[in-house]
Order: structure tokens, then C-alpha cells, then sequence
């Protein structure tokens, strides 16, 4: 089910314009109608339901005409001012996106938790660590996502490092990042009567890169910051976020502890990245090992999801021969090439392809 807004504005040609955006670039998310008086949005909605009333002041001088109980928000051009006196406000000069996610954040502050964005709620989860750091991990995960969405799929990038290395990469307007998601959740599980719309708040929080055309919230910033995240708030992250995309890729550390059990425990498929040089295989040993003994105590099955990618070389000889996993792929050398570059060119490869 997807928010409908009515549009309510006196300006005819931007109401059009935003009824075009939300069609073109948020269809299944966002259903627009435009109306050109209150008395013809009040007949409509004696008959359909409305998520929220998007209206200029000249339009709806007086909100409490509609006594349903429907939220109203303002269109202003004040840039910068939250609320039109007690209502909700968006400045409506400012990029698309970014009203489409003021939007998103007021309906899920109203409580409507009947809205499920997105695709058909069975979103996959595709889980990358490395054997060590430095592995290309990142790199891997971020061309994983950029591969999937040029498939036309919804995507969304989720980095749950200690110490991510991102900002230079990503480049989507907004203020969405990993502590306010973190922050939602935390109120949302300490909250008795759960009336918030997780899924849609937490949608309002996203980003879109547009050259690689998925979206993402900010890494933390601060390594320590992870050290407080709970098992609990990470399943809640993600089974909220795959309701509303087709992949959610996750980009964690490889270290073994509660964070990385309750992340594997929700994943589709699990890669774990190897650079193919001696002691990097040494350690993916290690690794197999570790979630062998996962396996057999019944904690959480994780070997048949298991796949290998070898990143920085592309030949085959650098292949491990002493572990099971399956192989995913490689990804070649990309001798002095930045990582912005490594990603843009990974992101129309294939080597992901089997994963979906």
C-alpha cells in the first residue's frame, strides 16, 4: 500500500510537477491526486482514503474543515521553518527528494501503520564481511548494490562498520544517517503503544545516490558509537528496511560476537571477501571453521549461504583450495584507480548477478 496525498495547491503548475515526480520516480510509494478546491478533495475523500493533505495556505486557510482526522501539511516557501502554525510545513522549493522524504516522515509520525513501501514486503538480505580488514569489503558491497539497482531492482546500502569509509563515495542530499535510524528504533522499541510507522520513518531517513541509483542512510561517524547498537535493534533494522526494497545489502564487520549473529541470522546470502594473498586465505580458513562450529551447535546455519568473493585479483590461481565455500566470483586488480572509480565500474559488472 502506498501513501496517498492529495495535492491542494494554488500554484497549477507546480502541483503538476509534483504529481509527475512522485509518479515517474516514486510509483508503488507515492499515489498523487490534484484538486483544485476543498469541496472537490472533501467529495473525494467521502470515498477513498488519504494518508495526507499537502496544501498551500492559500488553498486551506482553515485545516479543521476536514474533521476525520487526516494529517495536513503545509507547502510554504519560507526555506527552513518546520511548522505553519500548528501543521507540519515543507518548503516547496527544494529538491524532489527531499520533499518526498518530509512527507514520509510526517505520515509515519501520524501513526499510520496500515503503509508498507516498497516491493512485496520479502525484500532479500545480502550480508558482506571481509576476512580482515582491507579486504575490499566496501568496495565490494557498494558494487554489489549499484549492480542490483542498474538491474532496475530497489535498493538499499546499509553499513553497520565500526569505522566506515563511505562519505567520499556516496554523494545523496538529505540528513538521513545510521545514529538518527538508531535513535527511531530505540524510541520505537521503548515505546508501549508502538504507534509510529517504523517502516515509513525509517524511509524518510534515506538517501538516494543517483549515479548508482540505491539508496543509503550515513555511516556513524565515531567507531565507539557501534559498541552501544543491541542485537535486537539490528533484526528490527532489517526486517523493517527488507519489507520496503528488493535487496538490502549490508556491509558489517567480520568480527564474531551478537551484532554478527543477529545479521546473519536474517541473511539471504552471505559473502564473505578475500583478497587471495596467502594470509588472507589463511584467515577465510579460520572463518569456515568459526561458522562450522556456528552450524553444529545450532546457534544460527550459516554454510549453505556462505559464498567467497576474491577481491584485488582476478586470477584463479589465488583461489583458496582448502575451504568449501562456493565461489562467487573475483574482482580484478584495479591498480591506482580511487574508489569511487572501482565502485562506478564494478556497479555495471556481472560479477553479482548470482545473487539475484
Amino acid at each position: 500500500m502506498s501513501i496517498r496525498i492529495a495535492i491542494l495547491d494554488d500554484d497549477k503548475a507546480y502541483a503538476d510537477s509534483l504529481m509527475a515526480f512522485c509518479s515517474e520516480r516514486y510509483s508503488g510509494e507515492i499515489t498523487p491526486g490534484s484538486f483544485s478546491s476543498v469541496a472537490t478533495l472533501a467529495g473525494y475523500m467521502a470515498k477513498s482514503k488519504v494518508n495526507l493533505i499537502l496544501a498551500s495556505p492559500a488553498m486551506l486557510p482553515d485545516p479543521g474543515v476536514f474533521t476525520d482526522g487526516t494529517p495536513v501539511a503545509y507547502l510554504v516557501k519560507e526555506k527552513g521553518a518546520a511548522m505553519y502554525g500548528s501543521y507540519p510545513a515543507i518548503f516547496r522549493y527544494q529538491r524532489g527528494s527531499l520533499i518526498i522524504n518530509r512527507i514520509k516522515g510526517i505520515v509515519a509520525e501520524s501513526g499510520d501503520n496500515g503503509i508498507v513501501l516498497g516491493a512485496d514486503g520479502g525484500g532479500k538480505v545480502l550480508t558482506f564481511f571481509g576476512v580482515h580488514g582491507g579486504a575490499g569489503c566496501t568496495t565490494a558491497a557498494l558494487g554489489c548494490a549499484g549492480q542490483i539497482a542498474a538491474a532496475g531492482k530497489k535498493v538499499i546500502y546499509l553499513n553497520l562498520q565500526s569505522n566506515a569509509t563511505v562519505a567520499h563515495c556516496l554523494h545523496g542530499e538529505g540528513d538521513g544517517n545510521l545514529a538518527r535510524v538508531l535513535y527511531d528504533v530505540k524510541s520505537y522499541l521503548s515505546s508501549s503503544d508502538k504507534k509510529a510507522n517504523l517502516t515509513v520513518q525509517l524511509e524518510s531517513r534515506l538517501k538516494y545516490e543517483s549515479r548508482l541509483r540505491f539508496q543509503y542512510f550515513d555511516a556513524l561517524q565515531m567507531p565507539l558509537e557501534m559498541t552501544g547498537v543491541k542485537p535486537e535493534e539490528v533484526e528490527l533494522i532489517l526486517t523493517t528496511l527488507s519489507k520496503s526494497c528488493d535487496y538490502v545489502i549490508v556491509d558489517t564487520d567480520g568480527v564474531m560476537g551478537d551484532l554478527l549473529l543477529a545479521e546473519l541470522k536474517l541473511s539471504t546470502q552471505i559473502i564473505l571477501v578475500c583478497d587471495g594473498l596467502p594470509g588472507s586465505n589463511i584467515r577465510l580458513e579460520q572463518m569456515e571453521s568459526a561458522i562450522r562450529v556456528l552450524d553444529e551447535d545450532g546457534r544460527v546455519r550459516v554454510m549453505e549461504r556462505v559464498r567467497v568473493l576474491y577481491s584485488r585479483f582476478g586470477s584463479r590461481s589465488r583461489y583458496s583450495d582448502r575451504v568449501s565455500f562456493q565461489v562467487l566470483g573475483s574482482i580484478s586488480n584495479y591498480s591506482g584507480a580511487d574508489m569511487q572509480s572501482i565502485v562506478q565500474d564494478i556497479s555495471g559488472g556481472t560479477q553479482f548477478r548470482g545473487l539475484m
